[in-house]
């Protein structure tokens, strides 16, 4: 079992091998180094942290170059690969695997990276550098890391909501793993007390779809409230509706729902619903609602009495308010820049950020929020985060000789705020949006569940077959994540997006229409999303490679293994012409039987498991730009 680790700086001298008694450490009778340590024994894994205290009546030293990971990863040294080798990462060659490309630009080409996993291939005396855009731990790079040689090796998570640094070096021993905040130099003052970054190892001798699955049960054991005494069981099932429509124009679209028996469990009333704007807003592009980020009372000019009817309407329709804010960002017109200037950094054009480092502030801010929740009755707190300069913010705000603490505090001040909510409402859900997918680590996810995992999904038609390979790249590795759906009345484009929480965003704005079709299209959808949806939190597997290519078929499978059930996901594309596939279904027992259910043609057939496993499962599509979701289960 790995070892936690710590390097670091005290006045320009290097640390190694810091000597720990019961989990203390002291350097120079001035800094205390706790360590918080957490072994994951059935996943194989530990997870460790530290906090450093000023003990002492005067200002510290300097800390710097805090690495909270130090690692070596041990590999015999590989034969020099000459250029024209073909290096096959899944046996021979030393790697370090970074998963990204996260929110890109919303084309398709491009975009279609998002969440892929890319291979490095590290000859000794090698280096490589990896951290996030300005200041968004998942923007740019995720902060999970697979070192390894063929089937073996270590997957490394960062637990940093902000600028985290990972840097690999190959020497003749193996691979040297670093990661920590970037860029730290700081002293503390007197009783004063940071914490770094969290890190976690989990090491594995084992093939790649049982390594996936086995990180996997990692997230969702270890770093998920889903499931956990008196939280939901499952991410929210949610229909988006525009915050700027007006309190009438919600409440006739909520009892529409209802009358319809679209069955959501929530009401997501998104951005707009806040501030004092006084144009009519149908959608995120119209109206003066942006001009308002960091009001947090209910514009009443649109909501007369302060969306209490809604509130109503929502739960006489069955379903639970799923709202959104954005705390951590103040636009200048809003009256808190007057009236409590010392609590707002200065960031670009006319933003602000609400720094959560600041006590009092969060407590404002917590009281603000909890106001709403209890009011309004929410049961989902969206927060969203659309910062472009975090990490320049931080920087121009820190103090001369303490850099790094202005970011520290900040994201210190984020977790203290959603520990706060969780343990005030001990049912509230948190998603973690963060202008879709942009801060995906460990420590967040902790928190909370992504329900909208991309901005892919706000763009106009997005293609279903890159939301596929978004599933089936990110599914490697999180469990829970949330897929969301803006085309109506397509239940290939609906399917696509199926994921541990689902969102339908098709009749968001004012401008979109629903007719008796799209009706039918979504409680067909909704019906077959929560027939299917304990199976998204279990082992996956890719049947078919995740390419975007509109010619191919994308085939992934759910299985079950403690209840010898699944579901396997298919899609003939626009272009396929290929009416027939074998999928080689994983999970499967020779010696079973196994019956496998059509939930479209409700069909059943029975197939052996030895037949399984030599020939795989046959499935027909006979249409072009269509979809099977078979489920199956041993007898």
């Amino acid at each position: 079992m790995i070892k936690p680790s710590l390097t670091l700086k005290y006045d320009g001298v290097e640390h190694k091998n810091i000597f720990f008694d019961n989990d203390v450490a002291i350097l120079d009778n001035t800094i205390k180094i706790t360590r918080y340590t957490q072994v994951m024994e059935d996943c194989d894994a530990i997870k460790w942290m530290y906090t450093f205290k000023n003990i002492s009546d005067a200002d510290s030293k300097s800390l710097s170059e805090i690495w909270d990971c130090d690692m070596l990863v041990e590999m015999e040294p590989n034969a020099w690969f000459h250029p024209g080798y073909r290096c096959d990462a899944d046996t021979t060659a030393d790697v370090v695997s970074m998963y990204g490309i996260v929110n890109s630009v919303a084309e398709d080409y491009e975009i279609a990276d998002e969440f892929r996993m890319v291979d490095n291939f590290m000859q000794v005396g090698m280096n490589k550098t990896f951290c996030p855009v300005q200041g968004t731990s998942s923007t740019g790079y995720m902060p999970y890391f697979d070192v390894k040689r063929g089937n073996k090796g270590s997957f490394v998570g960062i637990g940093w909501s902000g600028q985290w640094e990972a840097r690999f070096a190959r020497t003749k021993d193996g691979i040297v793993v670093k990661t920590g905040i970037q860029d730290l130099d700081f002293y503390l003052h007197p009783g004063e007390e940071v914490r770094t970054s969290s890190v976690f190892v989990m090491e594995y001798d084992c093939d790649q779809a049982t390594k996936y699955n086995k990180i996997r049960k990692l997230m969702r054991k270890y770093f998920s409230l889903l499931t956990k005494p008196g939280r939901p069981k499952n991410g929210p099932l949610s229909i988006e509706g525009w915050g700027g429509l007006p309190s009438d124009e919600m409440i006739r679209r909520i009892n529409k729902l209802k009358e319809e028996k679209c069955n959501f469990e929530y009401y997501w009333i998104d951005a707009g619903w806040h501030g004092e704007g006084k144009e009519l807003s149908q959608d995120c592009f119209t109206g003066d609602w942006a001009l308002h980020t960091g009001n947090w009372n209910v514009n009443t000019k649109f909501h007369p009495d302060g969306m209490l009817e809604v509130s109503k309407a929502i739960e006489d329709a069955g379903m639970k308010l799923l709202l959104w804010f954005e705390p951590e960002r103040v636009v200048d017109t809003c009256p808190l820049v007057k009236e409590h200037p010392e609590w707002l950094l200065k960031a670009y054009d006319y933003n602000y950020m609400y720094n959560l480092g600041i006590d009092e502030a969060r407590e404002h801010m917590f009281k603000t929020i909890c106001k709403v929740i209890d009011t309004l009755h929410v049961k989902c707190y969206r927060q969203d985060y659309n910062f472009l300069q975090s990490a320049t913010c931080w920087k121009e705000h820190d103090e001369p000789g303490r850099h790094g603490l202005c970011q520290i505090k900040q994201i210190t001040g984020l977790y203290k705020l959603w520990d706060s909510l969780l343990e005030r409402y001990p049912d509230i859900t948190i998603d973690d949006c963060a202008g879709g997918g942009k801060r995906l680590d460990f420590e967040l996810l902790s928190r909370s569940i992504p329900i909208w995992r991309s901005d892919f999904y706000c763009v106009f038609n997005p293609n279903p077959d890159v939301i596929q390979v978004h599933t089936m790249n990110i599914s490697r590795y999180l469990p829970y994540t949330g897929g969301a759906i803006k085309i109506k009345s397509d239940l290939y484009a609906h399917r696509s997006t199926y994921a541990a929480a689902w969102t339908a965003a098709f009749w968001c704005s004012g401008f979109l229409k629903m007719d008796d079709h799209d009706f039918e299209v979504t409680r067909k959808a909704v019906s077959d999303y929560n027939k299917i949806r304990d199976y998204f939190y279990e082992d996956f597997y890719e049947l078919e490679k995740a390419y975007c290519e509109d010619t191919n078929w994308a085939a992934y499978q759910y299985d079950r293994p403690n209840h010898s059930d699944g579901i396997i996901m298919a899609f003939r594309r626009r272009n396929s012409s290929c009416k027939h596939m074998d999928l080689p279904i994983k999970g499967i027992l020779r010696d079973k039987t196994y019956e496998f259910y059509d939930i479209d043609t409700e069909d059943k057939v029975c197939i052996s498991g030895s037949n399984l496993i030599e020939n795989g499962f046959p499935l027909d599509i006979l249409e072009k730009y269509s979809s099977k979701i078979i489920m199956y289960k041993a007898l």
